[in-house]
Formats: structure tokens, sequence, C-alpha cells
């Protein structure tokens, strides 16, 4: 058994850890509540790309001349939303 449909067929190995999950209860819990969690986990990632694209367009209008490198377009002031929100290299965006 060596060519090429059976190396296809090893490739489909590693699934079967998901095997495991119908045996484990306690696995099962877990799977259950981490999909449970997306949903508002994603409203929430919602309501803040929400709020920085808000805050992202007000800084485009307060101070997108005096500060052009920052907040001169609507991408750089979303960016530098997002540095400052992250903490990523915000000291270079203040």
């Amino acid at each position: 058994l060596a060519g090429p449909s059976y190396n296809v067929i090893r490739l489909f190995r590693p699934l079967r850890v998901f095997r495991l999950f119908r045996r484990a209860a306690s696995l099962r819990k877990v799977l259950q509540a981490l999909g449970a969690s997306v949903a508002p986990v994603m409203n929430a990632v919602a309501i803040l790309l929400l709020v920085s694209v808000i805050y992202a367009v007000l800084m485009v209008d307060f101070f997108g001349k005096a500060f052009p490198e920052h907040f001169g377009r609507f991408s750089d002031a979303l960016f530098t939303m997002f540095q400052v929100l992250t903490g990523d290299s915000w000291a270079q965006s203040v």
C-alpha cells in the first residue's frame, strides 16, 4: 500500500483527534462552551470596530490638517487608532 492514493488517506490521520471529542464528555462541553461564546465575542468586536471607525472619522476631521502623517486619511487614522488601542508603538503616534 504505497502510492499516491495512500498518501492522500494519510493526510486525514490528524482528523482522528476529533473522534476523541465524541468519547470524552468534558471535551464536548468545552467545545460547546467555545461555540456558544463565539457570537458574543463577535458582537464585542463589532462594537469595538464601530467605535474605532467613528473616532477615526472624527480624528480625520479634527486633526487631519495638523497631523497628516497620522490622521490625514481615514486609513491612517484607523491605523493610528488601532495602534493606540493595542498599545503598539502608540508613543510614536502621540
